[in-house]
């Protein structure tokens, strides 16, 4: 009777923790799986944050609003405007300095894009520290893109196309003269203005 009992009081015991076994298996799981979907919410809410002012300003610099929606084609996309190359982008997969790199083409970007709407170095500086917030305002006040008023030659070698010459002094492009174009000598009684042949 006694062994009886005994084996009774085990198999109720073996049964009362394979049950709170399992149910404490399931709420953990359920824990775990509420952390993973709040998790996945944040990133999907922070992603299209980011991504609402960047969608204004493609299309202010003539590009299509989609494309800011596109994980790394839209990095792509920003690097183009800009007149980067996006091969840069490959640099993150070097081991050790690949982030410190694309720190430093997001930051050059950063300065392009601003000049290129307009912006000063105060703008550019808060850009850079405070991203997202300059995105907002960079996409949403008056500034029109021109793509002219960005230095090409700072830094070219980063270029995608090859940056244009500089210009003279008086801010004009170079014009090439009229003697530079002849192809007569400057002897030449018609060159000189002159109509009427000398003896």
């Amino acid at each position: 009777m006694l062994n009886h009992l005994m084996s009774y009081s085990y198999y109720y015991d073996y049964g009362y923790d394979d049950y709170s076994s399992s149910y404490s298996s399931a709420g953990a799981g359920l824990a775990i799986g509420v952390i993973l979907l709040i998790w996945l919410f944040t990133v999907l809410g922070v992603y299209l944050l980011t991504a609402i002012p960047m969608y204004k300003i493609f299309k202010k610099a003539g590009k299509k609003g989609w494309e800011a929606f596109v994980p790394i084609y839209n990095l792509v996309v920003e690097l183009q405007i800009v007149n980067i190359n996006p091969i840069w982008i490959l640099l993150v997969l070097v081991p050790g300095v690949g982030s410190l790199c694309m720190t430093a083409i997001n930051i050059f970007a950063a300065i392009r894009l601003c000049k290129g709407f307009g912006k000063d170095t105060g703008f550019i500086v808060g850009y850079v520290l405070l991203t997202l917030i300059f995105q907002f305002i960079l996409a949403f006040d008056s500034s029109t893109w021109d793509a002219s008023r960005i230095d090409m030659n700072s830094l070219s070698f980063l270029n995608k196309d090859k940056a244009p010459a500089p210009a003279a002094a008086n801010g004009a492009p170079e014009q090439p003269t009229a003697a530079a174009n002849a192809t007569t000598t400057p002897e030449d009684p018609w060159v000189s203005g002159n109509d009427q042949p000398q003896a």
